[in-house]
């Protein structure tokens, strides 16, 4: 190897970190380009139909517009697959949504809160430090939390309680 890299540096007259930090980065390629070659790469992730996407989006449709899981849309509005095309039988099924439910603010867990609508586990974790500081007398009392403003507010209402 040493006499590789003083080869190198009289033939491009540089010195010799620079030859060895050339036979490195061309070593790395080289290994790079034949290891690519000889271990393709697999795609894990699924291929979805153009019908599939839209069903998903129906359904994330239906879920938005029936919060409290009220009536189902009937199933003749609902985009059906196509008797033709083949349906991926072997999918699992898909989880029921979360639905929220009514939730007291001065005694709610983490996770209670997070199933609320428009709050992830940092709101959760503001509405907690909020209620530390001072238990919640009404619900607009939300208002008071960084990240709640009237709208959010108007989303909440209907899932929270405060004794």
């Amino acid at each position: 190897m040493k006499r590789f890299i003083t080869v190198i540096q009289k033939h491009l007259g540089i010195t010799r970190s620079e030859a060895v930090a050339i036979t490195f980065i061309a070593s790395v390629l080289s290994i790079g380009s034949i290891g690519s070659r000889l271990w393709p790469t697999t795609s894990t992730h699924e291929h979805v139909t153009a019908e599939r996407i839209s069903q998903m989006l129906d359904s994330l449709e239906s879920d938005r517009l029936n919060p409290e899981g009220g009536s189902p849309i009937p199933s003749e509005t609902r985009a059906e697959p196509s008797r033709s095309q083949s349906t991926d039988s072997g999918s699992a099924p898909r989880p029921s949504p979360k639905t929220p439910r009514v939730v007291n603010l001065n005694s709610a867990t983490t996770s209670d809160l997070e199933s609320l609508p428009g709050i992830g586990p940092a709101m959760a974790q503001r509405i907690i430090e909020a209620r530390t500081r001072r238990p919640f007398t009404c619900a607009e009392d939300l208002l008071n939390v960084k990240g709640i403003g009237e709208k959010k507010l108007a989303k909440l209402l209907p899932y929270v309680k405060v004794p």
